[in-house]
């Protein structure tokens, strides 16, 4: 989790009730019920990007046939950046499987 803390800026809050995210926790937020937690979607591309960066640097591995293979888009400089999100105590992001929601109306789930 520490690892992903370097691409996901809420990383700490989820480390810190890592047991309650466990539990798949969900909240309807105007009127969709979410998976409180984060969309793993940016930690898969970019680690995806480093990794094929990593293999066409190794001698052993950049002329097997699925890295030569890899669309050049495939690389680091294309990962998505690591974005604060600012808000105030009146629009807050609830980080959810799905990504970021800023809700207007918040319920639990039964």
């Amino acid at each position: 989790m520490s690892d992903i803390a370097e691409i996901f800026d809420y990383a700490a809050n989820l480390m810190k009730d890592l047991e309650m995210f466990c539990q798949k926790p969900s909240l309807r937020l105007d009127g969709k019920v979410y998976e409180l937690g984060f969309d793993m979607y940016k930690f898969v591309f970019n680690i995806t990007n480093i990794i094929a960066d990593k293999c066409r640097e190794i001698p052993e591995l950049r002329e097997k046939k699925v890295i030569l293979a890899l669309d050049w888009s495939y690389r680091a400089e294309n990962n998505i950046g690591k974005y604060d999100v600012f808000c105030s105590p009146f629009n807050v992001p609830i980080t959810t499987t799905e990504g970021f929601v800023y809700a207007k109306d918040i319920d639990l789930v039964r």
